[in-house]
């Protein structure tokens, strides 16, 4: 049963990292990195380099500090409630979920109509909309660093701890 549960730890572990590794669309200089080339050059991906990396940020590290929550939102909810979070990036990732899902539903919207679905033209944007998802893309990165540093507060912890348990080990 310890092997299991160190494997569950260690896959958790695993997926925590990848998470935090998703790139956003977020560019230099309050910009976007886009597509180079092909049909959607100019453009970005609002599911892949927005929503899939908030999602598996967040649940990752749900999963991480015991919540199984399927719902994304409710995974924001209980760190919060369990002062994992402040209430100001709680705050801020609820409003970024909701920007995303925004844009996309707008993007779903844009597919029925023959555009292809998905993709956001940055130079459509109105400056709110500009505005709006430079901040949201900048809340994911910014989480992504808290769950770095949080990792690393976790490492340490426990650096401290061996190294208090051969400090006081007498066999040592």
């Amino acid at each position: 049963m310890e092997d299991v549960n160190k494997n569950i730890e260690r896959s958790i572990s695993d997926t925590l990292r990848w998470a935090m590794l998703m790139p956003t669309a977020s560019g230099l200089l309050r910009g976007f990195r886009v597509e180079g080339e092909g049909e959607n050059a100019g453009r970005f991906n609002i599911r892949t380099r927005g929503i899939d990396p908030l999602i598996a940020s967040v649940r990752a590290f749900a999963a991480s500090k015991g919540i199984s929550e399927p719902s994304m939102l409710k995974c924001i909810f209980h760190l919060r409630m369990r002062r994992i979070i402040s209430a100001e990036m709680e705050r801020a990732l609820t409003e970024t979920y909701d920007c995303f899902m925004e844009f996309l539903l707008r993007q779903q919207e844009c597919r029925e109509s023959g555009n292809n679905g998905g993709w956001v033209d940055p130079s459509t944007l109105t400056r709110h909309e500009h505005a709006k998802m430079c901040k949201a893309m900048n809340t994911v990165e910014y989480f992504q660093k808290y769950i770095y540093e949080d990792s690393l507060k976790e490492k340490s912890g426990e650096q401290d701890q061996i190294q208090l348990q051969h400090a006081t080990d007498p066999g040592v």
